[in-house]
């Protein structure tokens, strides 16, 4: 059994050299690292629980956004912080963007690309 007072992380990458990459430099920052290829595997792999997902945007099998929603709607990972990442880094600053227009202190990203409600 894992020791769960190391910090526990998930990638998700189909990306052979980005899951190498990330494997190597965050197992060397002390953190216990899981990899996979698929968003079916990561979902299969999500279910232990790790303290955090790194999840590719571009999957062969399954969507980021969809693997991150289904994570986000079962109770049992609901939790679990999910980090996007892959070649769509334009994208993702426009996203860092509008989070940092949507208005001072404590606004968080919206999860699998959800929209904020608006405010009064």
């Amino acid at each position: 059994m894992p020791d769960r007072d190391v910090p526990r992380v998930l990638v998700v990458d189909d990306d052979a050299r980005v899951r190498h990459f990330l494997t190597t430099a965050l197992g060397a920052a002390g953190f216990a690292v899981t990899a996979t290829g698929t968003g079916e595997e990561g979902l299969r792999l999500a279910a232990a629980r790790p303290d955090l997902v790194v999840l590719d945007v571009d999957l062969p099998d399954l969507s980021g956004r969809e693997v991150c929603r289904r994570l986000k709607v079962a109770e049992e990972t609901a939790i679990i912080p999910v980090l996007g990442a892959g070649g769509r880094l334009r994208r993702l600053s426009h996203q860092a963007g509008d989070l940092a227009r949507a208005g001072g202190h404590g606004a968080r990203a919206p999860a699998c690309g959800a929209r904020r409600a608006a405010q009064p």
